[in-house]
């Protein structure tokens, strides 16, 4: 435990006369013929938070819009699949689309730092924008499910994964005084894509059919990956290591306590994610009403963004984190499990929006406020990949619960489960937030 301690100390910036502690660190050592990042010739472009770091943010944005676009449109591909191209398949078979590309978009993010070692950070963004706009591009001409769980599932959620965790990445590597409000910038960006693209999927399918929409989607997700990945380039130059996973930060405590706070928080939010549009239904909603309310949803969580930007400074990342997740065990036991109003409803989604979800955006910016620049890709991988490994194993066991307890009319239970699992996540954060006061000397004051 003592020389996890340390570890953790000798990753925190001690010397604050020194302005760019990577640098200094990293470019006494000569470039290995094997290191994907270039350093930025000019002094100037790698001062941090200024010039060419407002670039990275503006296409950390746009990836982020489209590494995330095939989610968060995918409650309409599902709907389409269910009423119209698979009336005759189980629901359970077809879940199999989403459930893949959902987990891979979360878990393989782990495999960027290798593939960066070894073929270049530049190749791999240009092998994600190809791979997916393949993804897609195969789809629009599949008929049968296992054709779309191999092309939209894996092959678009598996090049979404490198996409984000190399962002997150590069964009951490920009940014120190404002990395907070930079990366909370940037995972706006999967819910920009949400509000852009929900309504005009939505009608290019009824009046071009799901095949073109597939082909556009494989067009703009190349071009932009791939004008991205020449924009994408990281402040320092150092070496991301060849290993998947390092042992001292499978034995960090910090590190554990972050996975497992992200682990809850995303089996919690996946309940209202999946049920919440059905429980609304049920209640009398038009089925064509429901793409409105992932709108609204998206526009609470993109207004949630921007309060995060502006009121970090004041409370503190992880401080916003544990209350919202409070927030939202008692919005979801108030607001959604006794009442029976269509407009409560409304009502509760907008709120939820507001505080469901801060972890996603946040958590960044736990690891990379405290690991070495070359270890925040796989520090942010392992992350994504607990949270991969929630999403593979609530899923089916929520649904199970709902099936066997709820005959999948009521919602009582997994309403409860999802209150609990954000109550879980609020009281390992309330942990890490001790921990990190004791061990980690930059954060003994001010906002955590």
């Amino acid at each position: 435990m003592a020389q996890t301690q340390k570890h953790n100390l000798q990753d925190i910036r001690k010397d604050q006369k020194t302005p760019d502690p990577h640098y200094a660190e990293y470019t006494e050592k000569p470039e290995s013929p094997q290191s994907s990042l270039r350093e930025v010739n000019s002094e100037k472009e790698r001062r941090p938070d200024v010039g060419y770091a407002w670039v990275v943010m503006v296409f950390g944005v746009i990836s982020f819009f489209f590494a995330f676009s095939n989610l968060m449109v995918y409650g309409i591909f599902e709907t389409y699949y269910l009423k119209v191209m698979f009336v005759n398949e189980k629901a359970a078979n077809i879940a199999w689309i989403g459930t893949l590309s959902n987990m891979l978009t979360q878990s393989c993010g782990i495999l960027a730092g290798p593939l960066a070692h070894y073929i270049g950070l530049r190749n791999v963004l240009l092998l994600s924008g190809t791979l997916g706009g393949l993804g897609f591009l195969l789809a629009s001409f599949s008929t049968q499910i296992w054709q779309l769980t191999l092309t939209q599932g894996v092959l678009c959620g598996f090049s979404s994964s490198l996409i984000v965790n190399l962002t997150l990445l590069v964009g951490s590597s920009w940014f120190e005084k404002k990395r907070v409000s930079a990366l909370t910038i940037i995972s706006a960006g999967s819910t920009i894509g949400g509000l852009v693209l929900v309504p005009i999927v939505t009608n290019c399918i009824d009046r071009l059919g799901i095949g073109w929409v597939f082909r556009i989607m494989a067009i703009t997700f190349f071009f932009f990956m791939i004008l991205g990945a020449f924009f994408m380039r990281p402040r320092v130059n150092f070496e991301l290591s060849k290993h998947v996973i390092s042992l001292n930060l499978l034995k960090d405590p910090y590190l554990i306590l972050v996975c497992l706070g992200q682990a809850f928080s995303n089996a919690g939010y996946l309940v209202p994610l999946m049920y919440f549009p059905a429980s609304v239904m049920d209640l009398g909603l038009a089925t064509s009403s429901s793409y409105y309310l992932v709108m609204v949803f998206c526009g609470a969580v993109l207004l949630s963004r921007i309060t995060i930007v502006l009121a970090n400074k004041y409370i503190g990342p992880m401080n916003m984190v544990i209350v919202s997740h409070i927030i939202v065990a008692i919005l979801i036991l108030s607001l959604w499990l006794p009442n029976k109003s269509i407009t409560l409803h409304i009502a509760f989604y907008a709120i939820y929006g507001l505080f469901s979800s801060p972890m996603y955006a946040l958590s960044p910016v736990f690891i990379s406020g405290v690991y070495k620049t070359k270890e925040v890709g796989q520090a942010n991988g392992l992350v994504l990949l607990c949270t991969g490994i929630s999403t593979v194993t609530s899923t089916p066991l929520i649904g199970y619960l709902f099936d066997k307890y709820g005959n999948r009319t009521d919602y009582t239970l997994i309403i409860i489960i999802s209150a609990c699992f954000y109550l879980l996540s609020a009281m390992t954060l309330v942990v890490l937030r001790v921990y990190t006061r004791r061990n980690i000397p930059a954060f003994k004051h001010g906002p955590i």
